[in-house]
Order: C-alpha cells, then sequence, then structure tokens
C-alpha cells in the first residue's frame, strides 16, 4: 500500500514503512517539516517498523537532527524500531561529528535497511 504525502514517498514492506523524501522537497522544505511529516505518517499508520530514506538530502541543520532525534524517541516510546539509509557523504559525516551515529541504525540502502528489521 503506497501512501501519498507532500513531501515524501512512502510504501509498506511487510510490517515496515519505508519513507523517501521526494528530491524536489529536500532542496526547498525545511527538514523540520519533513520530521513532522514523518511523524504524522508514525502515527497514521500506526507503524513499529520505520525505514527513512535520506538519499536526497544534501545536508542538516541543528533542527534537522533534532526532527530525526524526535522520530527516535516516538519510536523508542512505543517499542517501534526506527532505520536511517542512504546517507550522503556530507550527512554521513555530519552523524559521526556528532556521535549521532551512535545513536541511529544507519545502513547502506534501502534493501540493506528492510534486511536489518
Amino acid at each position: 500500500m503506497e501512501m501519498r504525502c507532500e513531501h515524501l514517498e512512502s510504501r509498506e514492506e511487510g510490517d515496515v514503512v519505508v519513507a523517501r523524501i521526494k528530491p524536489e522537497s529536500s532542496a526547498t522544505t525545511t527538514f523540520e517539516d519533513i520530521a513532522a511529516e514523518i511523524l504524522s505518517l508514525i502515527k497514521t499508520t500506526q507503524c513499529q517498523k520505520i525505514l527513512i530514506n535520506l538519499q536526497h538530502v544534501e545536508y542538516l541543520q541543528s533542527t534537522g537532527l533534532g526532527g530525526l532525534v524526535l522520530l527516535e524517541k516516538t519510536m523508542a516510546a512505543t517499542q517501534g524500531q526506527l532505520r536511517l539509509c542512504g546517507l550522503s557523504s556530507a550527512v554521513e559525516e555530519l552523524f559521526q561529528l556528532t556521535g549521532l551515529d551512535n545513536v541511529f541504525n544507519i545502513r547502506k540502502d534501502e534493501e540493506d535497511g528492510l534486511s536489518d528489521f
């Protein structure tokens, strides 16, 4: 089942919701807005497993990192699982510099992320 959102393309793969940020949204929308849409998607679908593909995100500001941390906490509060995949080298470096690579389960791509659940 595919779910349409303004800034996301999402679908269900078994019991996992896969959310991919649309290329046009990554350049024109704040990540706070995208994170709010992902949070709404989590609540609407009541999913316990979500894989967020960040392949079209070239950089994140501190508010974007904060949005991801909020999503992680939201999922953890209900014993849910969140995975990230498709990080650009710049975003991956930011996660390493901030230590968030130890907080999030980061996978190479969607296939790797789905197989990790």
